[in-house]
């Protein structure tokens, strides 16, 4: 079993998972999973369905308690698979939540997230509902939404899993681009593989449930390299 290598830092690791077990009852899902993210490092984890990848989140979350080992991670903002938006605020307004609920006036927050919308291109979105937004645009928005809640650790549950191929890539590119522009720490949740080794600086394979951390690949490779498919091919082999 290959197990996730440790982050070489001067600083602490914004999360830290140590011999991690969790269970529903009899139902195991996690065993010995370790591992570590680094301030501003982008993390990836792919596995099969039911292998324990979206608890993993919950535990990094603060959601739910390990049943065995240790979690500790700075604080997080979670964005689950659906984007939850409200069908009677605006686009604008959805992404103000965060702010709100910790007591900010509407007009401080509206601007505050008109900041991010200029910045990461959404701005002649801002006042649309969510039924004239297509599903792209949509996820974008749940992601500012998601950055205003000002964590440094962002954990992002399929973001694009609902979307088809041409809107995933550039959405992909899209969350590259923001992620600069808005540097936090990243766990990624995803089914894609390629999606992970584009978008992360690592990636981890978990296997099938009880799921435990079979191979690490390194990340940030261009789509249609060599490198890329060989990392692939091996993520692919491991998660079988």
């Amino acid at each position: 079993m290959v197990m996730a290598l440790a982050v070489e830092s001067t600083t602490a690791p914004a999360v830290r998972m140590q011999r991690v077990g969790h269970r529903y009852g009899v139902l195991e899902t996690l065993r010995d999973v370790t591992l570590q993210v680094g301030p501003g490092e982008a993390l990836g984890i792919v596995g099969q369905s039911g292998c324990g990848k979206s608890t993993l989140l919950s535990l990094i979350a603060g959601l739910e308690a390990p049943s065995t080992g240790s979690v500790i991670a700075q604080p997080a903002a979670l964005m689950p698979q659906k984007d939850l938006l409200m069908p009677w605020r605006s686009a604008l307004d959805n992404a103000c939540i965060a702010l709100q609920n910790r007591g900010m006036r509407r007009s401080e927050a509206r601007a505050r997230a008109w900041g991010l919308f200029d910045a990461l291109g959404l701005e002649r979105f801002a006042r649309a509902h969510t039924w004239e937004l297509s599903g792209g645009i949509r996820q974008r928005v749940a992601f500012v939404r998601t950055l205003l809640a000002e964590t440094p650790v962002l954990l992002l549950d399929e973001p694009f899993g609902a979307l088809d191929q041409i809107t995933r890539s550039e959405l992909q590119d899209w969350l590259c681009e923001a992620l600069a522009s808005e540097p936090r720490t990243l766990v990624l949740v995803t089914h894609d593989v390629e999606e992970a080794l584009v978008v992360c600086d690592r990636v981890l394979a978990l296997s099938p449930r009880p799921g435990t951390v079979v191979r690490e690949e390194p990340g940030r490779l261009r789509r249609s390299s060599a490198r890329l498919a060989e990392a692939r091919a091996r993520l692919l082999e491991a998660l079988r």
